[in-house]
C-alpha cells in the first residue's frame, strides 16, 4: 500500500464530499424557506435549535474528524475499518465515536 497516494485519494474525495455538503448546504438555505416557515421570535428560534440537537451533531462531527484524521496520518489504520480493527493510535476515538453515534 502507496501512503502518500492513499493520501491523496481521500484528499481528493474529501474535496468532492465538502463541494456535496455546500451545495446542499445553499440549497437547503434557498429551498427550504419557500417549503417550510421558520421561528422568527427569538425564543422560538432557541427553541427550533434546540430540538434540531445542533449540539450532537457537532460532536459526531468532531468524533468523526478525529477517526478520521486519526487514521489519514496511521499506515495501519488508513485502509479503514473494513480491513481490521483500530491500532492503539485510534482506538480511543473510534470508542468515543461509537458512543456518540449510538
Amino acid at each position: 500500500m502507496d501512503l502518500a497516494r492513499e493520501q491523496r485519494q481521500i484528499r481528493k474525495r474529501s474535496g468532492l464530499a465538502f463541494l456535496l455538503c455546500a451545495a446542499v448546504s445553499a440549497g437547503s438555505v434557498l429551498l427550504l424557506p419557500k417549503v417550510m416557515s421558520f421561528p422568527v421570535a427569538l425564543a422560538d428560534r432557541l427553541a427550533f435549535a434546540i430540538q434540531t440537537s445542533a449540539v450532537h451533531f457537532i460532536l459526531v462531527l468532531v468524533a468523526v474528524r478525529l477517526v478520521s484524521s486519526g487514521r489519514y496520518r496511521s499506515k495501519a489504520d488508513i485502509g479503514g475499518a473494513a480491513r481490521g480493527p483500530p491500532s492503539p493510535a485510534i482506538a480511543v476515538k473510534v470508542a468515543f465515536l461509537q458512543n456518540m453515534a449510538g
